[in-house]
């Protein structure tokens, strides 16, 4: 039965005079471009959506840091923590101003 829908559509798709149409072959073609591009956008979209996360986690990270300073009595810890929490704020600011912005 699989041998007799190939024939049936070899023959929808054969032109006149024998030749299986190219038309056919040309939109396939195209679909299979278009479907690249798309799975490529999709990809780097997802890639996008990844560095947003990691810049939230770190984010949050500043903010424990912030908090977990003043927690300490000793004035060197609080300096260190405080002054880590600073330098990731920098750096994570520094990242966010890379990531690409999405205006769809």
């Amino acid at each position: 039965m699989n041998h007799e829908r190939r024939t049936t559509a070899r023959a929808a798709l054969a032109v006149p005079d024998g030749r299986v149409c190219a038309e056919g072959d040309r939109r396939a073609r195209r679909q299979q471009a278009i479907a690249d591009e798309a799975l490529k956008s999709s990809r780097q979209a997802r890639q996008n959506s990844d560095n947003y996360v990691l810049l939230t986690v770190l984010f949050a990270s500043v903010l424990f840091f912030g908090r977990i300073a003043r927690a300490f009595d000793s004035r060197v810890l609080r300096t260190i923590l405080a002054g880590l929490a600073v330098v990731l704020f920098l750096a994570t600011l520094a990242g966010l101003l890379t990531v690409p912005i999405c205006h769809e």
